[in-house]
């Protein structure tokens, strides 16, 4: 049986200790969040203040930098800045979307 398994699935690959490839691509976002809030900070007239999208993209690049410390480097204290920044991180999309969805329903 495992002969014929090895045949269909190839084969088995121990997991790596500190790599979960699935979960990078959070780290990415964030740092793809954080230019969308810092492109809205630096606009004239943006749909959230301005101090609002600054935090954002701090947020951002917080998130990214905690992932890299705790995931990456195995720093413990970048696991707590990546949930801390990534809350805030997602609170400020939250609250981009909805103006957003606010302004494209005035405009109607």
């Amino acid at each position: 049986m495992s002969t014929r398994r090895h045949e269909l699935f190839g084969p088995q690959v121990p997991a790596r200790r500190h790599s979960r490839p699935q979960a990078h691509g959070f780290a990415f976002f964030a740092l793809a969040v954080a230019v969308i809030a810092g492109s809205e900070a630096r606009r004239a007239v943006g749909a959230t203040p301005a101090w609002a999208a600054w935090v954002g993209a701090g947020a951002g690049v917080a998130s990214f930098s905690g992932w890299a410390l705790g995931m990456w480097f195995g720093v413990a204290v970048g696991n707590l800045l990546w949930v801390v920044s990534s809350i805030v991180l997602s609170l400020w999309t939250f609250w981009f979307g909805v103006v957003l969805m606010r302004t494209q329903a005035q405009q109607r």
